[in-house]
Protein backbone atom coordinates (compact mmCIF):
# COMPACT_ATOMS: atom_id res chain seq x y z
CA UNK A 1 0.00 0.00 0.00
CA UNK A 2 2.39 2.25 0.40
CA UNK A 3 4.94 1.37 -2.30
CA UNK A 4 1.87 2.60 -4.22
CA UNK A 5 1.52 5.69 -2.69
CA UNK A 6 4.78 6.61 -3.41
CA UNK A 7 3.93 5.61 -6.64
CA UNK A 8 1.24 8.14 -7.18
CA UNK A 9 3.18 10.93 -5.67
CA UNK A 10 6.27 10.27 -7.88
CA UNK A 11 4.10 10.28 -11.25
CA UNK A 12 2.19 13.78 -9.75
CA UNK A 13 5.75 15.42 -9.21
CA UNK A 14 6.57 14.07 -12.63
CA UNK A 15 3.80 15.09 -14.24
CA UNK A 16 3.83 18.31 -12.64
CA UNK A 17 7.69 19.19 -13.47
CA UNK A 18 7.09 18.21 -17.33
CA UNK A 19 3.89 20.94 -16.84
CA UNK A 20 6.39 23.23 -15.53
CA UNK A 21 9.28 22.91 -17.76
CA UNK A 22 6.50 23.09 -20.98
CA UNK A 23 4.39 25.92 -19.57
CA UNK A 24 7.65 27.92 -17.99
CA UNK A 25 6.60 30.95 -20.07
CA UNK A 26 3.09 31.55 -18.27
CA UNK A 27 4.35 32.36 -14.72
CA UNK A 28 0.80 31.84 -13.03
CA UNK A 29 0.68 27.86 -14.64
CA UNK A 30 4.30 26.87 -13.82
CA UNK A 31 3.66 28.91 -10.26
CA UNK A 32 0.28 26.60 -9.85
CA UNK A 33 1.93 23.54 -11.11
CA UNK A 34 4.70 23.95 -8.84
CA UNK A 35 2.60 23.43 -6.13
CA UNK A 36 1.64 19.86 -6.54
CA UNK A 37 5.24 19.16 -7.32
CA UNK A 38 6.91 20.47 -5.15
CA UNK A 39 4.20 18.69 -1.95
CA UNK A 40 4.62 15.46 -3.68
CA UNK A 41 7.94 15.79 -3.32
CA UNK A 42 7.51 17.06 0.16
CA UNK A 43 5.27 13.87 0.87
CA UNK A 44 8.20 11.65 -0.70
CA UNK A 45 10.75 12.89 1.36
CA UNK A 46 8.66 12.84 4.64
CA UNK A 47 6.96 9.34 4.18
CA UNK A 48 10.93 7.80 3.87
CA UNK A 49 11.90 9.43 6.56
CA UNK A 50 8.72 7.81 8.71
CA UNK A 51 9.54 4.97 7.51
CA UNK A 52 13.40 4.69 8.26
CA UNK A 53 12.01 5.96 11.75
CA UNK A 54 9.11 3.11 11.90
CA UNK A 55 11.84 0.69 10.40
CA UNK A 56 14.21 1.22 13.80
CA UNK A 57 11.70 1.24 15.86
CA UNK A 58 10.51 -2.62 14.97
CA UNK A 59 14.49 -3.39 14.90
CA UNK A 60 14.77 -2.00 18.42
CA UNK A 61 11.70 -3.95 19.63
CA UNK A 62 13.16 -6.94 18.08
CA UNK A 63 16.49 -7.01 19.27
CA UNK A 64 15.02 -6.06 22.89
CA UNK A 65 12.59 -8.91 22.43
CA UNK A 66 15.57 -11.14 21.39
CA UNK A 67 17.36 -10.21 24.40
CA UNK A 68 14.38 -10.86 26.76
CA UNK A 69 14.47 -14.26 25.08
CA UNK A 70 18.20 -15.12 25.10
CA UNK A 71 18.24 -13.89 28.43
CA UNK A 72 15.39 -16.38 29.81
CA UNK A 73 17.19 -19.02 27.58
CA UNK A 74 20.60 -18.60 29.23
CA UNK A 75 19.01 -18.22 32.71
CA UNK A 76 17.15 -21.49 31.80
CA UNK A 77 19.92 -23.49 30.83
CA UNK A 78 22.15 -22.81 34.07
CA UNK A 79 19.28 -23.91 36.02
CA UNK A 80 19.28 -27.18 33.66
CA UNK A 81 23.34 -27.75 33.79
CA UNK A 82 22.71 -27.63 37.68
CA UNK A 83 19.75 -29.89 37.92
CA UNK A 84 21.88 -32.23 35.56
CA UNK A 85 24.66 -32.31 37.67
CA UNK A 86 22.71 -32.68 41.16
CA UNK A 87 21.43 -35.68 39.12
CA UNK A 88 24.60 -37.12 38.07
CA UNK A 89 26.38 -37.23 41.28
CA UNK A 90 23.42 -38.65 43.11
CA UNK A 91 23.21 -41.45 40.25
CA UNK A 92 26.78 -41.59 40.17
CA UNK A 93 27.09 -42.06 43.90
CA UNK A 94 24.18 -44.77 44.23
CA UNK A 95 25.56 -46.80 41.69
CA UNK A 96 29.59 -46.71 43.09
CA UNK A 97 27.58 -47.75 46.30
CA UNK A 98 25.44 -50.87 44.54
CA UNK A 99 28.72 -51.42 43.00
CA UNK A 100 30.70 -51.72 45.88
CA UNK A 101 28.11 -54.12 47.74
CA UNK A 102 28.10 -56.48 45.01
CA UNK A 103 32.20 -56.56 44.76
CA UNK A 104 32.05 -57.33 48.70
CA UNK A 105 29.02 -59.17 48.51
CA UNK A 106 28.80 -60.65 45.51
CA UNK A 107 25.06 -61.32 43.89
CA UNK A 108 22.90 -60.28 46.46
CA UNK A 109 19.35 -59.50 47.64
CA UNK A 110 20.46 -55.95 49.05
CA UNK A 111 20.54 -55.40 44.90
CA UNK A 112 17.05 -55.02 45.09
CA UNK A 113 17.56 -51.53 47.42
CA UNK A 114 20.42 -50.36 45.05
CA UNK A 115 17.61 -50.40 42.53
CA UNK A 116 15.29 -48.26 44.57
CA UNK A 117 17.66 -46.08 45.33
CA UNK A 118 18.27 -45.52 41.55
CA UNK A 119 14.87 -45.55 41.17
CA UNK A 120 13.97 -42.62 43.41
CA UNK A 121 16.96 -40.35 41.96
CA UNK A 122 15.26 -40.59 38.61
CA UNK A 123 12.25 -40.05 39.61
CA UNK A 124 13.09 -37.01 41.85
CA UNK A 125 14.45 -35.69 38.85
CA UNK A 126 12.22 -36.79 36.13
CA UNK A 127 11.08 -32.97 35.56
CA UNK A 128 14.67 -32.87 34.95
CA UNK A 129 15.77 -35.59 32.37
CA UNK A 130 14.80 -36.12 29.12
CA UNK A 131 13.07 -39.46 27.69
CA UNK A 132 16.36 -41.01 26.23
CA UNK A 133 18.08 -40.21 29.47
CA UNK A 134 15.32 -42.45 31.04
CA UNK A 135 15.85 -44.76 28.78
CA UNK A 136 19.31 -45.47 29.29
CA UNK A 137 18.73 -45.92 32.91
CA UNK A 138 16.03 -48.47 33.06
CA UNK A 139 18.00 -51.16 32.23
CA UNK A 140 20.93 -50.72 34.56
CA UNK A 141 18.45 -50.31 37.32
CA UNK A 142 16.05 -53.48 36.21
CA UNK A 143 19.51 -55.36 35.98
CA UNK A 144 20.47 -54.58 40.09
CA UNK A 145 16.50 -55.84 40.19
CA UNK A 146 17.11 -58.81 38.37
CA UNK A 147 20.16 -59.65 40.58
CA UNK A 148 18.48 -59.38 43.79
CA UNK A 149 15.10 -61.11 42.85
CA UNK A 150 16.97 -64.03 41.07
CA UNK A 151 18.99 -64.27 44.10
CA UNK A 152 16.27 -64.40 46.65
CA UNK A 153 14.08 -66.79 44.43
CA UNK A 154 17.18 -69.27 44.72
CA UNK A 155 16.62 -69.63 48.07
CA UNK A 156 12.99 -71.70 46.82
CA UNK A 157 14.54 -73.43 43.96
CA UNK A 158 15.83 -76.81 44.28
CA UNK A 159 19.08 -78.28 42.92
CA UNK A 160 17.62 -79.53 39.13
CA UNK A 161 17.10 -77.73 35.36
CA UNK A 162 15.19 -74.60 37.00
CA UNK A 163 17.44 -73.64 39.36
CA UNK A 164 20.64 -73.99 37.20
CA UNK A 165 18.89 -71.78 34.55
CA UNK A 166 18.18 -69.10 37.21
CA UNK A 167 21.98 -69.32 38.72
CA UNK A 168 22.52 -68.83 35.14
CA UNK A 169 21.00 -65.62 34.23
CA UNK A 170 21.74 -64.20 37.75
CA UNK A 171 25.52 -64.56 36.85
CA UNK A 172 24.92 -63.33 33.50
CA UNK A 173 23.89 -60.21 34.98
CA UNK A 174 26.25 -59.85 37.58
CA UNK A 175 28.82 -60.16 35.37
CA UNK A 176 27.84 -57.95 33.04
CA UNK A 177 27.10 -54.78 35.14
CA UNK A 178 30.50 -55.83 36.70
CA UNK A 179 32.02 -55.54 32.89
CA UNK A 180 33.57 -59.19 34.01
CA UNK A 181 31.61 -61.00 31.17
CA UNK A 182 32.41 -62.43 27.23
CA UNK A 183 28.70 -60.87 26.40
CA UNK A 184 29.72 -57.62 25.43
CA UNK A 185 26.43 -56.38 23.85
CA UNK A 186 24.92 -56.71 27.12
CA UNK A 187 27.96 -55.03 28.62
CA UNK A 188 27.29 -52.32 26.68
CA UNK A 189 23.83 -51.43 27.66
CA UNK A 190 24.31 -52.16 31.52
CA UNK A 191 28.44 -51.85 32.78
CA UNK A 192 28.66 -50.12 35.18
CA UNK A 193 31.64 -47.86 33.54
CA UNK A 194 29.10 -47.44 30.31
CA UNK A 195 26.43 -45.74 32.28
CA UNK A 196 28.84 -43.45 34.26
CA UNK A 197 30.47 -42.58 31.08
CA UNK A 198 27.24 -41.65 29.34
CA UNK A 199 26.02 -39.62 32.59
CA UNK A 200 29.84 -37.48 32.10
CA UNK A 201 28.07 -37.43 28.60
CA UNK A 202 25.40 -35.27 29.39
CA UNK A 203 27.58 -33.15 31.22
CA UNK A 204 29.30 -32.73 28.22
CA UNK A 205 32.70 -33.44 31.03
CA UNK A 206 35.39 -34.29 28.47
CA UNK A 207 34.21 -31.16 26.14
CA UNK A 208 35.49 -28.99 29.74
CA UNK A 209 37.89 -30.96 30.18
CA UNK A 210 39.33 -30.83 26.64
CA UNK A 211 38.03 -26.61 26.86
CA UNK A 212 40.18 -26.62 29.92
CA UNK A 213 43.12 -28.20 28.63
CA UNK A 214 43.73 -26.04 25.58
CA UNK A 215 42.84 -23.04 27.72
CA UNK A 216 46.02 -24.32 29.88
CA UNK A 217 48.20 -24.75 26.68
CA UNK A 218 47.56 -21.15 25.18
CA UNK A 219 48.51 -19.81 28.92
CA UNK A 220 51.64 -21.89 28.65
CA UNK A 221 52.37 -20.84 25.00
CA UNK A 222 52.01 -17.39 25.95
CA UNK A 223 54.20 -17.16 28.82
CA UNK A 224 56.61 -19.03 27.28
CA UNK A 225 57.02 -16.37 24.22
CA UNK A 226 57.02 -13.38 26.69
Amino acid sequence: MKILLYILLTIVFLVSTYLIINFSTNQFLATVMAVPAAGSMIAVVLGIIRDGISNERRISENNRSEYYQLGAASAMSDVLFKKHIDFCEEYIAATMDGIENLIRKGPNESALDTAKALYLIRRKHLAWITSDIAELLMPFEQAFRNIGADHLHLQNIPIGEERSKVVKALYDTYKAVMEMGDNDMKVEKIGHTKVIFELQNILGVNELHNVRKSVLRQVVNYNNNL
